[in-house]
């Protein structure tokens, strides 16, 4: 994301970074802060990493995805995470029947499925060279 910004705010990829490391750890907090004091020590107790990626506001895999689920986190903490981190999902129908067997709800999974469609793939960088 940094580098994304970075790129349209006149081609600074490292101060485009650092505002977008800023913003990660700024949503990554809120979001942490939504999940309740039992929910939290759930999550730090069964997934120390899962916990410290929402802390930080990176992208959730599948297992971490599972682990909030499992410790009761709500659906709308979980969806506010993914939107905040633009994650893609491309889930197969095993993927799709293994969320659904560790507790993580329809309306997570059918969000995932459509998370493809809802950010389109950044553009291509420029070329420095023009011809």
């Amino acid at each position: 994301t940094g580098a994304i910004i970075g790129n349209y705010a006149g081609h600074n990829t490292a101060g485009g970074a650092a505002i977008g490391g800023a913003i990660g750890l700024l949503t990554g907090g809120i979001i942490g802060n939504a999940m309740d004091q039992q929910q939290r020590e759930t999550l730090e107790r069964q997934s120390p990493q899962t916990m410290q990626r929402v802390e930080q506001g990176q992208p959730l895999g599948l297992a971490d995805i599972k682990a909030l689920a499992k410790a009761g986190v709500s659906d709308e903490v979980i969806l506010s995470q993914i939107r905040n981190s633009h994650v893609v999902y491309r889930l197969t129908t095993a993927e799709i029947i293994d969320l659904k067997d560790s507790g993580v709800s329809n309306r997570v999974i059918d969000f995932m499925i459509n998370t493809p469609s809802m950010y389109p793939p950044p553009p291509p960088p420029r070329s420095r060279y023009y011809y």
